[in-house]
């Protein structure tokens, strides 16, 4: 998925309400501006995926929410 439909945005929002988010586009779909884009390379997705959780496992957690 791409952040043209907006993805980015929704990302924004779950993280303005406490949630931990990453968000991370495959390589080849992002806003580059090299050639050869919107090329999916099952293999290399997979890699990026478990970079991506990878990733996410080093970031700070979020506090707990307390009632209010």
């Amino acid at each position: 998925m791409t952040k043209e439909p907006a993805s980015d945005l929704f990302a924004a929002r779950f993280g303005d309400a406490g949630f931990s988010v990453l968000a991370f586009e495959h390589r080849r779909f992002g806003e580059s501006g090299g050639a050869s884009r919107q090329i999916v390379r099952l293999d290399e997705q997979v890699a990026d995926r478990h970079a991506a959780i990878e990733c996410a496992t080093g970031l700070p957690q979020p506090a707990p929410l307390r009632p209010g």
